[in-house]
């Protein structure tokens, strides 16, 4: 699927909106305020563009290198993922320092995640002629599965 440069645009946007709202989440917590609201929106958006990726954008790699970088970054989503469950741990057991810890972690991991995906995947199917956003439309859509879990997860059971 080539993207047009709008999606990546999209994407991009996407990426620095998450994580100006991990940085949020990561006062609150540290101020010892509601954080599980601003967390659960977070988690959302997450699995909103996680999905767009593995469900539209990485099955249409098709050269080796492109796979290989693709099982990496489906690895970190996982990851991404699990240290949101933790998050969520930490705050439901009041248990500040863990969840600071947690957040913290998931900030570098999505931080040095949003640009791997953007020197690479998002590079690897840029079109500037295209001229069709159905793919923006995909993203800006919130349909994803309720039972929906990444491929990294799916491959494990």
């Amino acid at each position: 699927m080539p993207l047009s440069i709008k999606s990546v645009e999209m994407l991009k946007d996407e990426h620095r909106k998450v994580e100006a709202k991990l940085r949020e989440l990561r006062s609150r917590i540290s101020e010892g305020r509601n954080a599980l609201d601003l967390l659960a929106e977070v988690e959302n958006e997450l699995k909103k563009h996680i999905y767009f990726e593995e469900e539209l954008l990485f099955p249409s790699f098709r050269d080796e290198e492109e796979r290989r970088i693709a099982v990496g970054l489906e690895y970190e989503h996982a990851a991404i993922l699990t240290l949101v469950d933790r998050i969520r741990k930490g705050i439901n057991e009041s248990n500040r320092a863990f969840a600071l810890k947690k957040t913290e972690s998931t900030i570098r991991l999505f931080s040095h995640h949003s640009r791997r995906e953007e020197l690479t995947a998002y590079r690897f199917r840029i079109d500037g002629n295209a001229t069709s956003d159905l793919d923006a439309e995909n993203l800006a859509s919130d349909s994803v599965p309720a039972d929906w879990k990444c491929r990294f997860f799916r491959r494990r059971q």
